[in-house]
């Protein structure tokens, strides 16, 4: 077994699609997700029309190589739900849930969404506390566990 990890670190530069370089890529395999933190710069107050709201409880990211054939939805997208509390600015959740993913790219692309029908991006960027941007997610960071090591030429 080989743990992954994911580190979706926010710039100064708001996006909501990032860049991800692992070094090397491994062939299609059976991964398990096994947790997840995800850190919001949380404020009392906040004005931006793209703010996380205090009620959502998840955020949905595009991974390229977990596709619909992977992760389905009642919502009719090919999204990892993440779990977010509201009430606090870090999350940390432990999952179990196995995929059989596609081959992981040396460097692929997620996408970051903050409703489940994935309409609206999440603008994800590092900000302070007193912004106008001040419940954005600063951080994700996920842990898979890959079945196996083999990496491809």
């Amino acid at each position: 077994m080989v743990l992954l990890h994911i580190d979706l670190a926010a710039s100064a530069t708001a996006s909501s699609t990032l860049r991800v370089s692992l070094g090397q890529r491994f062939e299609a395999q059976r991964i398990c997700l096994k947790k997840s933190i995800v850190v919001r710069n949380k404020a009392a107050t906040a004005s931006s029309a793209v703010t996380l709201q205090d009620s959502q409880h998840a955020v949905y990211l595009r991974i390229p190589w977990l596709t619909h054939e992977h992760v389905a939805s009642n919502h009719d997208n090919a999204r990892l739900a993440l779990s977010m509390d509201p009430s606090t600015k870090r999350t940390e959740s432990e999952y179990h849930c196995s995929f059989y993913a596609n081959e992981i790219p040396v460097a692929f692309d997620v996408e970051l969404f903050q409703d489940p029908q994935c309409r609206v991006p999440l603008s994800f960027h590092r900000t302070t506390a007193s912004s106008a941007h001040a419940h954005h997610i600063t951080d994700i960071q996920l842990w898979f566990e890959l079945e196996h090591a083999e990496l491809m030429a």
